[in-house]
């Protein structure tokens, strides 16, 4: 039997947990800022964060706040588990950036650091 029993939603700047807002930016914050302000404002303490991918910042704040409040972690068998993560442009943003380190040929330097991200 699958049952959800939480989840959280990001979406234009707001970020909900079962429904409930918990954070909203301004509509003009860049997606990037937006991130930063809700994991600070959250009280987030994760220092590796800050060293992610939009697209890891985005699943590790929605991961992080469904679960917050929870013990679910604790409470049940994690093998029988899943995470269920959408969004609507893949690795969109990623292979962006990748496509951008290889477009200048005399300075070509594609990074594996962002390569490994452009897989979804």
């Amino acid at each position: 039997m699958s049952t959800i029993v939480s989840y959280a939603h990001i979406k234009q700047n707001t970020v909900s947990v079962n429904g409930k807002q918990l954070f909203q930016a301004l509509p003009t914050a860049t997606l990037s800022g937006f991130l930063a302000e809700a994991y600070k404002a959250l009280g987030l303490s994760y220092p590796k964060f800050h060293k992610m991918d939009l697209q890891c910042k985005l699943g590790f704040l929605c991961t992080e706040l469904a679960l917050k409040e929870s013990n679910f972690i604790t409470g049940n068998d994690l093998s029988k588990t899943a995470i269920v993560l959408e969004n609507a442009a893949s690795s969109l943003e990623t292979d962006r950036q990748h496509q951008h380190s290889i477009d200048d040929k005399s300075n070509y330097f594609p990074s594996p650091a962002i390569f490994v991200y452009t897989l979804p």
